[in-house]
């Protein structure tokens, strides 16, 4: 071939090839060394997304890219150590490090609920769920690289404000769950009991308590409250959050039943460790106490 026609061929075979690293890579069974990095670097590949440009607002293609690396893992040891004393200089290593690692993890969510099956992805308040997270994508993709304290001041505000608008998720995803439900009723296609969506939801949850906890804790971090590193409590225990929490699903319980089971709390009620109370308990004895009023 001419020189000419072999770099045709060369990039028709890497876009074929691409395209096919890409689908197998969204259809999430799992990763293999892309066959179009053999034809063409990845540094090319990923030219647009460097740290010396921007994609632009809108791009669809920055949410999935961003949705294809590799979050950083911490422990909340890890977080409890780098926060023991705050400073302007431990501000700004958080800020610039949450400022690269949440953009990555909430485009993980935002694919996360564009795969929800059974239609779940596709009714009205999933949408907007979907629209939440994204606005919150770009908010901190269009922020500028934190250098000052001023800026990171500036960044913490802008988190402060993503926390709150993403307090209601649960609501809207349990309005999606009762708008897939109705749908299918007018269309005469009943949600099958084998339509299993906790699976999806559960680790959708899971992963978003991450997500949560890092932008809470740099936040948290500029006030002061005792026994606390930002929303990590030094001596957590676990007896006491079981006990307020057992209260407030008993009072919801006996609002809904007209009664509420009685809860036995049983080992070694003097346990305590570093914790965060507000990821304890509460949500699985309301689920305990709501299944033993249906029964």
């Amino acid at each position: 071939r001419s020189s000419a026609a072999s770099d045709v061929y060369k990039r028709q075979e890497y876009g074929a090839t691409l395209r096919s690293d890409m689908a197998f890579l969204l259809s999430g069974r799992g990763f293999r060394k892309p066959k179009a990095w053999s034809l063409i670097s990845p540094r090319t590949f990923f030219v647009s997304f460097s740290k010396n440009s921007k994609p632009q607002k809108g791009d669809k293609n920055a949410i999935l890219f961003s949705a294809l690396k590799h979050q950083t893992p911490l422990t909340l040891r890890e977080l409890l150590e780098f926060g023991q004393e705050p400073s302007k200089w431990t501000f700004l290593m958080s800020a610039q490090f949450l400022q690269r690692e949440l953009p990555i993890r909430i485009a993980k969510r935002v694919r996360e609920l564009e795969r929800l099956p059974h239609g779940l992805a596709n009714v009205p308040s999933i949408i907007r769920l979907i629209a939440l997270y994204t606005h919150s994508f770009w908010e901190l993709m269009e922020f500028d690289e934190i250098k000052t304290e001023v800026e990171e001041q500036r960044f913490t505000t802008v988190l402060e404000k993503i926390l709150e608008a993403h307090s209601t998720v649960r609501e809207h995803i349990a309005d999606g769950l009762q708008e897939l439900v109705e749908q299918k009723k007018l269309e005469g296609k009943p949600l099958s009991e084998r339509a299993d969506l906790r699976p999806y939801l559960d680790s959708f949850y899971l992963t978003r308590i991450g997500l949560r906890l890092l932008a809470g804790q740099h936040v948290k971090l500029h006030s002061k409250n005792e026994g606390y590193v930002g929303i990590i409590q030094r001596e957590c225990y676990p007896i006491k959050i079981a006990k307020e929490a057992a209260e407030d699903a008993a009072d919801m319980c006996r609002l809904n039943y007209g009664e509420a089971p009685k809860v036995i709390f049983l080992g070694d009620q003097s346990i305590h460790f570093p914790y965060v109370p507000s990821h304890l308990c509460d949500r699985i004895l309301l689920f305990y106490f709501r299944h033993v009023g249906y029964r």
